[in-house]
C-alpha cells in the first residue's frame, strides 16, 4: 500500500539539484532542513544500494533534538521505520541495505571517519572550514548544507557557494507556509518589531550584519571611479601585531568610494616606500598618515 508525503517547494528545489553541492540558506522555519531529509529518506535511499549517508552537526545533543527528531518522524510517516534496523548505541539506521549514520563534531575521531556516498551537514555555519575540508573530501557523490545565515562573511560564501558544481537555494518560512502553524508565523513575523538584525536572518534567510558597524548603508563595487572631485589617501602604520595599512578614499556624485591598496603586516618602511611607488603614487598625492614622524620623514 503506497502512502503519499506532503512535500513544499524547498523539497522540489533540493530534488531538481543534480550538483555536487547543494547549499540551502533559509530563515527559521522555511522546511530547508526536514526537505532534505525527505529526500535522502524518499528518494537517495531508494536510488542506492550498500550506500553510506553521514548527517552531521556540531553536537551530539542539537543533533538529537533536531535532525535525529524529524528524520525518524519521516521514517514513521512514510511506514518504514523498523525498530530492529536503528542503533540507537551507535546512532545509525539501515534503509534499503544503505546505513544511515548521525554524527556530531564534539568527538574529534568522528570528524574524519570513513568515506560515504552523501553528506549532509546541519546548521553548517557552526562549523568551520577545516570541519568541512575533512567531511567533503571523503564524500563520493552529492553534499547538502543547510544553515541560518546568523554570520555576514565565512567559509560558504567565500569558497563553496561561488563553485560551478554547486546550487543556492534561498528559502524563508513563506515557502513552508502549508505546513506552519498560524502562531509559528505570528512569532516569526514579530521579528520585525524585537530587531532588525534578527528578522533578516531568521525572518528574510539574509545574512546577518555585524552589530556594531559604523557604517551599514554601504555596497561593493567593481571599479574605483576615475572621475572624483578628490582623491586622497589615509596610512596606519603597523608592524608585528598591527598590520600596515593604506585606504584610498574618493568622492564621486556625492558618494563616498574606498578601495583597500595595502594591508599587510611586517612591513618596514622602505617596503612602504616600494609598495607606494608599485601602487604609482606620486609626491603631489596627499597621504594622511598616523603621527609617527621618523616613519613619515623616511618614506
Amino acid at each position: 500500500m503506497e502512502k503519499k508525503c506532503r512535500v513544499s517547494v524547498v523539497f522540489r528545489k533540493n530534488y531538481s539539484a543534480t550538483t555536487k553541492i547543494v547549499v540551502n540558506q533559509g530563515s527559521s522555519r522555511s522546511g530547508k532542513m526536514y526537505s532534505i531529509l525527505q529526500l535522502l529518506i524518499l528518494k537517495k535511499s531508494f536510488e542506492e544500494r550498500d550506500a553510506v549517508f553521514t548527517i552531521v552537526r556540531k553536537t551530539m545533543p542539537t543533533l538529537k533534538a533536531s535532525v535525529m527528531r524529524d528524520f525518524f518522524e519521516i521514517l514513521k510517516d512514510a511506514d518504514l521505520y523498523d525498530e530492529l534496523k536503528h542503533n540507537k548505541t551507535e546512532n545509525t539506521y539501515l534503509l534499503n541495505r544503505n546505513l544511515f549514520e548521525f554524527v556530531s563534531l564534539d568527538q574529534p575521531q568522528k570528524k574524519r571517519g570513513a568515506k560515504r556516498t552523501c553528506l549532509f551537514i546541519n546548521e553548517a555555519n557552526e562549523l568551520n572550514l577545516e570541519d568541512y575540508i575533512q567531511l567533503s573530501i571523503r564524500t563520493e557523490k552529492q553534499i547538502f548544507i543547510n544553515y541560518n545565515p546568523s554570520m555576514e562573511e565565512q567559509w560558504i560564501y567565500d569558497l563553496v557557494i561561488p563553485r560551478k558544481d554547486c546550487k543556492f537555494i534561498q528559502s524563508t518560512y513563506l515557502d513552508n507556509m502549508e505546513f506552519l502553524p498560524a502562531e509559528v508565523v505570528k512569532e516569526i513575523e514579530q521579528l520585525k518589531y524585537v530587531d532588525e538584525n534578527y528578522w533578516r536572518v531568521y525572518g528574510l534567510g539574509l545574512p546577518g550584519q555585524i552589530k556594531g558597524l559604523i557604517f551599514t548603508n554601504w555596497e561593493q563595487c567593481e571599479t574605483f571611479p576615475t572621475d572624483c572631485k578628490w582623491v586622497v589617501y589615509g596610512m596606519d602604520f603597523g608592524f608585528s601585531n598591527d598590520p600596515t595599512a593604506l585606504i584610498k578614499v574618493g568622492l564621486c556624485g556625492g558618494d563616498l568610494y574606498l578601495d583597500e591598496l595595502i594591508y599587510n603586516r611586517g612591513l618596514t618602511n622602505q617596503d612602504i616606500s616600494k609598495w607606494l611607488g608599485e601602487l604609482g603614487l606620486k609626491w603631489t598625492d596627499e597621504v594622511i598618515a598616523d603621527n609617527q614622524p621618523k616613519c613619515i620623514y623616511e618614506i
